[in-house]
């Protein structure tokens, strides 16, 4: 019945929030007290800023070979090309990709993606609290919204500035290729 089982559910999660403020989880673990977040929390300094590069940096080794794909299928129909379509979508692209170029095909590029990925995030991530605390000041306050919108600007600006030239070098070289059907920018 729907509505017995809505009412075991409302008991269970009642329950759950009785006491000491423990959680469901906090019980089935058998946690007595609950913990209490650091005051810092969430402001890491260089370790926050480097954490928050590095991420991201080893998420671009998988996601490379579809960043290469969407490079590819963005150029391909161009005049450098011969103005044709060379591939149907992205798995047809990396497909053709490692046929032609094996694996280092599809992750043409990489060094240029890890350092932009790396440097964009440590700053774009790090650089907000840093600056926030400038904006704001380190009492405990929150910070009102404009001067987080400020701070998020500024540490996202920061970010795009320095790797908009690593971007070009990326995309450039996840254009190339030594392949007979290559497709956009080959020098």
């Amino acid at each position: 019945n729907p509505l017995q089982l809505r009412d075991s559910a409302r008991v269970f999660i009642a329950s759950a929030w009785e006491g000491e403020g423990r959680s469901s989880f906090d019980m089935l673990i058998g946690r007595t007290t609950p913990e209490k977040v650091p005051d810092n929390f969430g402001r890491g300094g260089w370790y926050g800023m480097v954490f928050s590069g590095l991420g991201p940096a080893g998420a671009a080794v998988f996601t490379n070979p579809f960043d290469v794909a969407k490079v590819r299928m963005q150029l391909q129909g161009e005049a450098s090309s011969g103005g044709k379509k060379l591939y149907k979508n992205v798995f047809d692209c990396i497909s053709k990709t490692l046929q032609s170029e094996g694996i280092e095909g599809t992750q043409r590029g990489l060094t240029a993606a890890i350092i932009r990925e790396g440097s964009k995030n440590f700053f774009r991530i790090g650089l907000f609290e840093p600056v926030l605390d400038q904006l704001h000041g380190t009492e405990h306050r929150t910070a009102p919204v404009w001067k987080r919108l400020v701070a998020g600007g500024i540490s996202g600006a920061v970010g795009a500035m320095i790797c908009n030239p690593i971007e070009i070098v990326k995309t450039r070289l996840q254009a190339s290729s030594v392949a007979v059907s290559s497709v956009g920018y080959q020098g």
